[in-house]
């Protein structure tokens, strides 16, 4: 015997657990065998194709692997994505999203594919025109409304374009409106829509492509009170509450008032703050705002022309229907001399939870003014966040809050206000361009699923802006 052969000897272990053979899976796409790990197909839906060959490979009892007739090129694309969580970087550059979703629908892994292709959080200050949707059609888009999960519907003309989560155009419902002016969607099935010119607030089942109902305002108690024509100004949701809120005006512009509507019956439960005859002194809300870390819902109208703007502001508690906070002002028209004397009536108004603050842009000035939530009660509650120098002004200057974020529109710009850091543990708001200037006049812009969409004066399609994956 060698020296120290016997201390040497090797030793053949048995092999670890994880590589029995129900550890790994076995199939066939298309001619191709994949192998891969119950810890890959954990991550597909549910009930889904996947799933059962995870359930099937733990009790043993299938002898033969299956097969799948299907593009065994996309399914490596699809596997990757279950086993790294992420798109490859090379073969899923050769397919359409379209076609890495079907293939994710049929095998049970959207959920997956959802997660792996979502754009990073929203950030101002990163942020750039991904891509273009374009409604078919001559009509410009009117107004938008975006789901959490990314999605979208847009009203052009007298018609509504659904998108899903990855942007797939879904189909396009024909509703009984002229032009929408007013579009919301109340869940993933459900969308409401209104027109200034047309009675009424349309429930549309956008899976259907049908209309469901149609809500009109009625003073049931004193039904002698003849209301002309009610048309929808503004619409707002609290889906926690299942309640949808309405803004109504009537034709003559002599009757307003705010429905609170049960989502589930689509029947309305109670109004806020109707005005009649002389008491409609001001126009009805034409935006509406859920503010429900507070249960608040802001109601704002502002109106101008040659003459002048006039604005309110109302915050109501919908628990007493009592407004809680009110805020009026005016500002005289171009001809008046003096114009930096008079008061800058506000063009747009949002509320920001996690800024705790209202927002306000003026219409002289444009400049961004801020109002804390917790000291509304103070003779002066604005305080304004630009410096010295003046911003373009204008009544068509728009305001939209995403999280610790302020989007200001001005004319084709677009500015973020966002956070930045000081001593002592603080913070304050500061201004920064969003990405190429320049273009035609922004009209609308809605955020979702860390998405920003936005639709431009004169043109058919609608950018999406998101943040740079990194």
């Amino acid at each position: 015997m060698a020296p120290f052969e016997a201390q040497f000897k090797p030793v053949h272990a048995a092999p670890p657990a994880y590589y029995t053979k129900s550890s790994v899976i076995v199939l066939n796409v298309g001619g191709t065998v994949f192998h891969t790990s119950p810890s890959a197909l954990k991550k597909a839906d549910p009930g889904s194709i996947l799933a059962g060959l995870l359930v099937d490979s733990l009790s043993a009892q299938k002898q033969e692997e299956p097969f799948f007739d299907r593009d065994p090129d996309l399914f490596a694309v699809l596997l990757s994505i279950l086993r790294t969580s992420k798109l490859p970087s090379k073969k899923s550059h050769s397919f359409s999203i379209d076609d890495i979703v079907s293939e994710a629908q049929f095998f049970g892994a959207e959920g997956a594919v959802r997660s792996a292709v979502a754009p990073p959080q929203l950030d101002g200050l990163d942020m750039s025109i991904k891509s273009m949707v374009a409604p078919n059609g001559r009509d410009r888009p009117s107004a938008l409304s975006a789901g959490n999960d990314g999605s979208l519907i847009v009203g052009h003309g007298s018609k509504i374009s659904v998108y899903d989560w990855a942007l797939r155009k879904q189909r396009t419902v024909l509703t009984h409106l002229n032009c929408i002016d007013t579009l919301h969607r109340v869940s993933s099935s459900i969308a409401v829509a209104g027109a200034v010119d047309f009675q009424g607030l349309h429930v549309y089942d956008l899976v259907q492509g049908v209309r469901r109902e149609c809500i009109d305002w009625k003073i049931l108690e004193a039904p002698e009170i003849r209301l002309h024509d009610p048309t929808v100004q503004a619409v707002a949701s609290s889906p926690a509450k299942g309640l949808l809120f309405a803004s109504f005006e009537s034709s003559r512009k002599n009757a307003n008032t705010i429905l609170l509507i049960d989502t589930e019956s689509f029947l309305p439960v109670a109004e806020l703050g109707r005005q009649l005859g002389g008491a409609a002194d001001l126009e009805a809300a034409t935006k509406l705002e859920w503010i429900g870390g507070h249960d608040l819902l802001l109601a704002s109208s502002v109106s101008g022309g040659a003459s002048g703007y006039r604005g309110q502001i109302k915050l109501w508690d919908i628990r007493s229907k009592n407004a809680v906070w009110e805020y009026r002002e005016s500002s005289s028209g171009p001809s008046v001399k003096q114009q930096e004397l008079q008061t800058d009536c506000f063009a747009d108004v949002i509320a920001s939870e996690e800024l705790c603050g209202i927002f306000k842009v003026g219409v002289r000035s444009g400049s961004v003014f801020m109002a804390d939530l917790r000291q509304l009660n103070v003779a002066e509650p604005w305080v304004t966040l630009d410096d010295s120098s003046q911003r373009p002004g204008g009544g068509q200057n728009r305001l939209l809050g995403c999280g610790r974020q302020v989007f200001c529109s001005r004319g084709a710009d677009l500015e973020v206000w966002s956070e930045a850091a000081l001593k002592e543990n603080r913070s304050a708001l500061r201004r920064s361009f969003v990405g190429k200037q320049g273009g035609e006049r922004i009209t609308s812009m809605v955020t979702g699923g860390n998405r920003m969409f936005l639709a431009r004066k004169d043109m058919q399609g609608v950018e999406i802006w998101e943040s740079t994956k990194l």
